[in-house]
C-alpha cells in the first residue's frame, strides 16, 4: 500500500520540519544569529510581513512536498518496495502478507472510520521520516560549516537540537510505522472476518430453506 500525496495542509505541516536546517543555513549565509533573523522578521511592516508570510507559507508547502518525496524514496531504498520488502523488514516489522494488504485496502476505502485512522497513522509516519531527513540535512550543513571553519552564535545549541531531533525522529519513525502497520493489520482482519461471515450466511441460507 504505497503512500499517496496528501493535501496542502499536510504539505505545510511536513514543511515545518525543514526549518530545523533553514534557520541555521540562513544564519550561515547572512552572517547573523538566528535570534537576529527572527527579530528582523518581527520588525517588518504589516505589508512586508504579509508578503513574507505568504511566501514562507508557499515555500514551506513546497519544502514539505519535496521533503516527503525524498524521505519516501529513502524509506524504499532501506526497506525495499511495498510489493516485495526486504526480508529483515518483513520478519521484524511488517509481518503482513499481500492478501492482508488487499483486505485492509478494501476495509480502509469502504469505511470512513477506518480511513480516518489510516490517514492519521500515515501522517505520523510522514512526519517522523521527513523530520529525520531534514535533521540529517541540518547535521550535514553543520558538518560543512565546521569543515569551512564557520562559527556563529548559538551554534552548539542548534547543533544539539538537530541531534536530538534526529534521534527522536528515528525512534518516532519506528514506533509510528508499527502503529501504522497495526492499523492495517486490524483493518484486514475485520474485512476478512466480514467476508467469512457473509460467505457462511450465504452457504447456510439454502440449507435453512430446504
Amino acid at each position: 500500500m504505497d503512500d499517496k500525496g496528501g493535501g496542502t495542509a499536510e504539505s505545510i505541516i511536513l514543511g515545518f520540519t525543514a526549518w530545523i536546517w533553514l534557520l541555521p543555513f540562513s544564519s550561515l549565509y547572512s552572517g547573523k544569529g538566528v535570534d537576529e533573523i527572527i527579530n528582523g522578521v518581527f520588525q517588518l511592516s504589516i505589508t512586508s510581513g504579509a508578503i513574507l508570510l505568504a511566501f514562507l507559507t508557499l515555500a514551506t508547502s513546497i519544502l514539505g512536498v519535496i521533503g516527503e518525496k525524498i524521505s519516501f524514496i529513502f524509506e524504499k531504498v532501506v526497506v525495499g518496495p511495498t510489493s516485495s520488502p526486504r526480508h529483515w523488514y518483513t520478519k521484524r516489522v511488517q509481518k503482513l502478507t499481500t492478501d492482508d494488504w488487499y483486505a485492509a485496502q478494501e476495509r480502509i476505502w469502504s469505511s470512513p472510520q477506518a480511513y480516518k485512522e489510516f490517514v492519521g497513522a500515515r501522517l505520523g509516519v510522514h512526519l517522523s521520516r521527513t523530520l529525520f531527513i531534514n535533521s540529517a540535512i541540518a547535521l550535514a550543513i553543520f558538518a560543512c560549516a565546521r569543515v569551512a571553519c564557520v562559527w556563529y552564535r548559538h551554534f552548539n545549541l542548534i547543533f544539539g537540537v538537530a541531534v536530538i531531533a534526529l534521534i527522536f525522529s528515528l525512534i518516532s519513525w519506528w514506533i509510528s510505522t508499527g502503529f501504522y502497520l497495526g492499523i492495517v493489520r486490524v483493518a484486514g482482519d475485520i474485512e476478512n472476518r466480514r467476508k467469512s461471515e457473509k460467505t457462511a450466511s450465504q452457504t447456510s441460507a439454502p440449507s435453512s430453506e430446504a
